[in-house]
């Protein structure tokens, strides 16, 4: 559970709590310098002192994760910023003041396990008492203990004693974090997941949080002191009740909160909404960008350009979220109405089966930011009008542009002219084969009011069936037969068929009788590649009972278009001719179906 502390009450006024850095830690490293000689303590102290003279009224600086035994407080997670702070606080603090936050009756409040020189030294350090190493090889902690605190002086060296002071007082009361405290049986596992995996609280984790701490203080005051024991119970009785109502909010909020964590954290929500490794990062974004966009600030307009979901720029959404939304009860609770209703937006696209399938249609074919971007922004904004979000999508898959309907005819015509030809399976013209065969099966899939599997499971992996798509000939290319001048039949490699051999060849005069070849749309179905070996150069017959063969692991089932082209009786030799011809024709039929208005 998180519990939020300014610092003065983290580090504990006359205290005996020790803070202690377990032996299964990292070293202190937050002396290291970066570009433009800047160190992470550095960029600490410099956005306290920004947060400063921008007035803010507290500065977040993420949370520590910790078991507590006894008066010990062991860090999870949190060793780095809680070393910094007692580096910082020991230039700022007087002698008193260290005894009442750095120490407890002379004992040094914080505990490196780690090595015990480390300890002894940062003690020193906190004390005000130089350390001068004698040792050739200084040990990583110490060094960086040194280091950060000749680049605190040199910060502090142009501030004044009043300044000092403010920046003392701001550190103390106006800094804050998230005390997150854990069972001691889980701190390993903690330790390794937010170290060793390099991860660390996600946003919505901390956002919920502060959202859950401003959003469910009830008001309440009253001017008058008591005049009476009566009004004194009348007093009491009201402030258990406003309690009692805090509390029931804060449960409605986390309830809310961790049902829509849940839902983000699925496998095929995070995989169907491409939302990365902070899968509800995704809806505080959409939630920013949507409810921020005129804000004038350049900073936060930098953000919403460049922020992308990875933990590099959790903290720094988290920052933003908080400063710009958090500001107080009210508007806590107003953004934690917006986002319900967002969420709700966000779970409507998921769940209606048309808007899901149009969706992924749109998603798994154009894979840019700025297009996913642009698609995600669309359907939120027209979630519910099915109508409105099919045209769209079915124009967005052919790169056309909705506003300039002028021309949207000539592109289309262009498009299905180029489908008509035997040039679809090359390289440079079959993107969009590919494409309208998907819209094809996602249609089939919202006739049958069923979600179409755009993610198929694959060695208990779910993958996109689309980034494998690959184009399979019904009749194979390599059963095709032309005469050479002296009346013999060879095939695509030019070797001699036999006669006896030759009833199962199509002959590619019986294709220019219907002017088609073997590579017309007409002859060709969308499959997952991994079941291109399947069928390898089978004939059509042989292909079908493949593909209806239950005890064969196909990942193409899904493709009802594909299955009923499969399915056909009359691909034998001497029908495929005209089947290509009838097929060419039907699913050109279906490519155009939903561009009646721009297409004769």
């Amino acid at each position: 559970m998180a519990t939020k502390k300014n610092i003065a009450n983290y580090l504990g006024e006359h205290t005996n709590k020790t803070f202690v850095v377990p032996a299964y830690q990292r070293g202190f490293k937050w002396g290291v310098t970066y570009e433009n000689n800047k160190s992470a303590a550095t960029v600490l102290f410099n956005n306290i002192n920004q947060a400063i003279q921008a007035n803010k009224q507290e500065y977040f600086i993420q949370g520590v994760t910790v078991y507590e035994e006894g008066t010990n407080v062991v860090l999870i997670d949190g060793q780095q910023r809680t070393t910094v702070l007692f580096l910082l606080l020991s230039l700022l603090l007087n002698k008193l003041e260290k005894e009442k936050y750095l120490f407890y009756q002379n004992s040094f409040k914080i505990h490196y396990t780690i090595r015990e020189q480390s300890h002894t030294v940062l003690e020193q350090i906190c004390k005000g008492n130089s350390i001068h190493n004698t040792e050739e090889n200084t040990p990583q902690d110490i060094f960086f203990f040194q280091q950060v605190i000749e680049q605190f002086n040199e910060l502090l060296i142009s501030f004044t004693n009043e300044e000092k002071n403010k920046l003392k007082d701001y550190i103390l009361n106006k800094v804050k974090l998230f005390y997150i405290k854990v069972a001691k049986e889980q701190a390993i596992k903690l330790f390794t997941m937010m170290n060793g995996a390099k991860a660390f609280m996600k946003t919505d984790e901390l956002v919920k949080a502060d959202i859950l701490s401003k959003a469910s203080i009830i008001d309440y005051n009253r001017q008058e002191s008591p005049k009476n024991i009566q009004e004194s119970l009348e007093i009491l009785k009201d402030q258990i009740g406003e309690d009692w109502k805090s509390s029931a909010l804060r449960s409605e909020f986390a309830r809310q909160w961790d049902k829509w964590m849940y839902w983000w954290n699925q496998e095929e929500v995070s995989l169907f909404f491409n939302s990365g490794e902070h899968p509800m990062g995704l809806l505080l974004k959409y939630f920013y960008e949507r409810n921020y966009k005129n804000e004038e600030n350049n900073s936060q307009k930098k953000i919403r350009a460049t922020y992308t979901n990875t933990s590099s720029e959790v903290a720094q959404m988290f920052g933003d979220f908080q400063n710009l939304l958090l500001q107080d009860k009210n508007n806590a609770q107003h953004n934690f109405e917006a986002l319900r209703k967002l969420q709700k937006r966000f779970e409507d696209i998921f769940t209606i089966i048309p808007i899901y399938n149009y969706f992924g249609l749109a998603f798994e074919t154009l894979k840019s930011k700025e297009d996913r971007n642009k698609i995600i922004n669309f359907f939120l904004e027209n979630y519910k009008e099915i109508a409105v979000i099919k045209e769209y999508v079915l124009l967005k898959i052919l790169n056309l542009n909705i506003d300039k309907t002028e021309t949207i005819k000539y592109e289309l015509s262009a498009v299905f002219e180029s489908l008509n030809n035997a040039k679809v399976y090359e390289e440079d013209d079959k993107e969009f084969a590919f494409r309208l065969l998907l819209k094809i099966n996602v249609e089939a899939a919202i006739e049958r009011n069923v979600k179409f599997d755009f993610y198929i499971k694959n060695d208990d992996k779910l993958e996109s069936l689309y980034t494998k798509r690959s184009l399979e000939h019904i009749w194979p290319k390599s059963k095709i037969a032309k005469k050479d001048v002296v009346n013999t039949y060879l095939d695509t490699n030019n070797n001699i068929i036999e006669s006896s051999d030759l009833e199962n060849y199509l002959k590619i005069e019986e294709l220019d009788k219907v002017s088609l070849s073997q590579h017309h749309i007409g002859n060709l179905v969308l499959l997952h590649r991994n079941d291109n070996s399947t069928f390898n150069d089978k004939l059509p017959e042989a292909k079908k009972k493949v593909y209806f063969d239950l005890n064969k692991k196909l990942l193409s089932r899904n493709l009802l278009h594909t299955m009923s082209v499969f399915a056909y009786d009359n691909w034998s030799v001497t029908n495929v001719a005209n089947t290509i011809k009838e097929n060419q024709k039907n699913v050109l039929k279906l490519m155009k179906k939903g561009y009646d208005a721009y297409v004769n």
